[in-house]
């Protein structure tokens, strides 16, 4: 083997990946965002509560609704991720978000929120 090849072959070596600072990036993000979802409850379900015009305690069931979905959703997510792969999974599930973000800023009642859920259950008949 050449002195050209070893020198090529050590710097190969020795220049660090993105790999593992991207990787390290999303943990970092994901955790934030499990964060900021677990105050979800104690942070915009009070403003709910008052858009209703429910008390404390006439409104204790909208934490239990809430936190009773994300752990229904749990399950299902990892078996979409295996059986779609994480990669197709996580691609539709940012898709969905971007969509709803940019949706929900024009929905001012629920009116509109149940014209939505409707229109978008007859799309996916």
């Amino acid at each position: 083997m050449s002195s050209a090849a070893l020198s090529q072959t050590a710097a190969s070596l020795t220049t660090p990946s993105t790999h593992p600072m991207a990787g390290l990036v999303g943990i970092f993000l994901a955790a934030m965002m499990a964060g900021l979802n677990n105050r979800v409850g104690a942070l915009a379900l009070a403003d709910v509560r008052g858009v209703l015009g429910f008390g404390l305690d006439d409104a204790s069931w909208l934490t239990t609704v809430y936190s009773a979905g994300e752990f229904i959703a749990m399950p299902f997510s990892a078996w979409f991720g295996v059986t779609l792969s994480v990669r197709r999974f996580e691609l539709w599930m940012l898709a969905t978000c971007t969509l709803l973000a940019a949706i929900l800023p024009f929905i001012h009642d629920l009116n509109q929120v149940r014209t939505f859920v409707s229109s978008s259950n007859k799309m996916l008949l």
